[in-house]
């Protein structure tokens, strides 16, 4: 599956929430439901799903990767 194309910081804008802060679950609520129109919608289940799916991958990694290294350090 190709990784669908997005605009960073846009759902930012859409809500009003400057780039450097998180977005407010209340807003992030508000965004899934609908309540900012339909490409917000589809931006936050986004976020909230394929993206963070992606974040949670990567740390996972990273954690198999500090643990392999502190075995071979202690053998």
């Amino acid at each position: 599956m190709a990784f669908p194309t997005f605009k960073k910081g846009a759902l930012h804008a859409q809500l009003g929430v400057p780039q450097d802060e998180n977005i407010p679950a209340s807003k992030m609520a508000a965004a899934k439901a609908g309540r900012y129109g339909p490409l917000a919608q589809r931006r936050a289940n986004f976020a909230t799903g394929m993206l963070a799916a992606g974040r949670k991958t990567a740390m996972s990694n990273r954690q198999k990767g500090a643990a392999k290294r502190l075995k071979r350090g202690s053998s």
